[in-house]
């Protein structure tokens, strides 16, 4: 009976591996990208009929406080932390431009929660999430 010796496969190197640091900034970088974009849900919130929230006792708080660090008139380039050029949150008619996109990403309803929206931190509770959600509804209905 006859052994073979066992052989390492002879395969050419495929050059240098990219290093740790240049795979962790491609993956953060669609990471990013994917999340701007519309995550194609919707939340099914409603707006209230009881005290409906609007921008000013609302909206224009939580996105200064969560979007426009990246979504703003106001920054450019890098500054822009990925977020689309003219995708701005610092003024109602940015965000009106934007509902479901916003809903689909950042809010709460009834049929779904959607958190790949805000990129880091802060980040907001699950109920200023569901009043997202109803105020992304109350301005569709306005």
């Amino acid at each position: 009976m006859m052994y073979r010796s066992f052989e390492p496969s002879r395969r050419a190197p495929l050059g240098r591996a990219p290093s740790l640091f240049a795979r962790l900034a491609a993956l953060a970088a669609l990471v990013t990208l994917a999340a701007c974009g519309d995550g194609g849900g919707s939340t099914g919130a409603v707006c209230p009929t009881v005290d409906p929230p609007t921008y000013q006792t609302f909206g224009e708080s939580f996105f200064t406080m969560y979007c426009t660090s990246c979504h703003s008139s106001t920054r450019t380039g890098a500054q822009r932390g990925g977020a689309p050029v003219g995708r701005d949150y610092d003024t109602l008619e940015g965000v009106r431009k934007e509902l479901a996109a916003i809903d689909s990403v950042a809010a709460s309803g009834p049929d779904g929660t959607f958190s790949s929206m805000p990129v880091g931190l802060p980040t907001p509770t699950l109920d200023q999430r569901k009043a997202l959600g109803e105020f992304l509804a109350c301005e569709k209905d306005r």
